[in-house]
């Protein structure tokens, strides 16, 4: 468990743990005594929850999803599987279980594996609308001293389709206004106000039917909250200058085609009296019903460390608090802790994603998404890609998480910020651990991220 010592509770009720450092202590070891897998007051963490999945006595993998043929390993050292697990099954698609069962006289002896079928319409499933899997649930099957029978001990999902949902793709009626300026273009129509700014490359408002649904300008994001973990690469990601990056518009162009607005640009992220650290060539296409079409480009400087993160940033009012994404959940999930979470839809607050660390770092992402939707009183924004994604939406940004040294020190951002990823790298283990596999890294020279943001009527 996390070591700390309790100081009462902050304004707000949050309780405030200190650790090393905190009491005028020298030599210390700052928070890593805060290393456990629950919370000093023994709230299981994100990563407990992870270790339990990873550990799980059965693992199903496919043969044959069109066949209904699965492998089902016993990974227990001596216990036959008929002897402590049951095994049953749920197939879901599109958020509706269509079938649940049990497999029953099941025997594998240990370390073995054992063929098994799930009746199903494969060809049925295929065409269904939306994400379609099954879930393969490990329950206890007797009382044990610590833990009765039906414990849940773990799950194993796979994906049986995945059929986006085909939205209408006729040109949206009317006509969009370019005023093209110096430093800024406006694109409008009756529905919506855009403000691009070639200063930045990117938008600095944007306000649909009346509703402004930013409050600060875009950004290109690539710095993240440093986790225990970084703790040795972030003091590269510092000399690098990613924490301090500065935009650099080399050129931009706004194309009026009547029907929609073509912008081009091309620009740098650049620390100040410091090499670039990537180059992004943009493309946005916005139509005339607001939607925008996303596409970056980037090439990184390779003679500098992997990257945290890539993507972009976007400043949403505060009142965008209720959340709905398809993705890995309903814990936070990245490309190496996704363990714990099934990718479905789920629905959540800002405030409900927000995963408590004391000593504040990047949290709350999620991974594997297709789209994320956030609504506010008057309106909503989805973000959505047919490439997969990761987003978090915090009430914090990560330089306050960066920042503060305690969580019951952190001030809210006044907005919700949400971090639209095309990838980060992975969380790894190298704060007492090796460093991250290059597989989890962030590092290939050129990659894109393709985006759609569409604003919408709430309901």
């Amino acid at each position: 468990c996390d070591h700390a010592v309790y100081a009462g509770d902050a304004p707000g009720g949050v309780k405030k743990f200190l650790y090393g450092g905190d009491f005028g202590d020298y030599p210390n070891d700052g928070n890593f005594c805060a290393d456990g897998l629950v919370t000093p007051d023994r709230r299981p963490s994100t990563g407990l929850k992870e270790y339990a999945n990873v550990i799980r006595p059965v693992r199903v993998t496919a043969v044959s999803c069109e066949n209904g043929e699965f492998s089902l390993t016993n990974m227990l050292d001596f216990t036959d599987i008929s002897d402590r697990v049951r095994v049953t099954y749920k197939i879901v698609s599109d958020g509706a279980t269509i079938a649940r069962g049990e497999l029953e006289g099941l025997c594998a002896p240990a370390h073995g594996s054992v063929r098994i079928e799930v009746p199903y319409d494969a060809q049925d499933i295929m065409r269904r609308p939306g994400l379609s899997y099954i879930m393969f649930e490990y329950l206890q099957s007797r009382d044990l001293p610590l833990t009765k029978a039906g414990h849940r001990l773990g799950f194993d999902q796979i994906i049986l389709s995945q059929n986006g949902r085909k939205d209408d793709c006729t040109q949206p009626s009317g006509k969009v206004r370019v005023s093209d300026g110096p430093s800024r273009s406006v694109i409008e129509n009756d529905k919506f106000r855009y403000v691009f700014s070639k200063r930045s490359g990117l938008f600095d408002e944007l306000v649909w039917h009346g509703v402004p649904l930013t409050v600060r300008p875009m950004e290109i994001n690539i710095w993240r909250a440093p986790t225990d973990n970084d703790m040795y690469i972030v003091k590269e990601w510092r000399a690098a200058g990613y924490d301090r990056t500065l935009t650099r518009v080399r050129e931009a162009e706004i194309i009026d085609e009547g029907r929609r607005a073509v912008i081009r640009a091309k620009l740098a992220l650049t620390p100040v009296s410091l090499g670039t650290v990537i180059e992004v060539t943009e493309e946005f296409v916005v139509d005339a019903a607001g939607a925008i079409s996303c596409s970056l480009m980037a090439e990184r400087n390779t003679k500098l460390p992997y990257l945290p993160r890539f993507g972009l940033r976007v400043f949403l009012p505060c009142g965008f608090e209720e959340c709905e994404y398809c993705g890995y959940g309903p814990y936070e999930s990245y490309v190496d802790k996704h363990r714990a979470s099934r990718k479905d839809v789920f629905r959540d607050t800002v405030s409900g994603m927000y995963v408590d660390y004391i000593m504040p770092q990047e949290n709350g992402s999620h991974y594997g998404c297709d789209f994320v939707r956030l609504s506010g009183p008057d309106a909503a924004v989805r973000f959505e890609s047919d490439e997969h994604f990761s987003f978090s939406a915090l009430h914090y940004t990560q330089e306050e998480l960066t920042l503060k040294k305690h969580d019951f020190e952190l001030e809210d951002a006044g907005c919700t910020v949400v971090c639209l990823d095309m990838a980060q790298s992975g969380i790894g283990s190298n704060s007492c651990g090796p460093e991250l596999l290059p597989k989890y890294r962030l590092q290939a020279e050129k990659f894109d991220f393709k985006l759609r943001i569409v604003p919408q009527k709430k309901n």
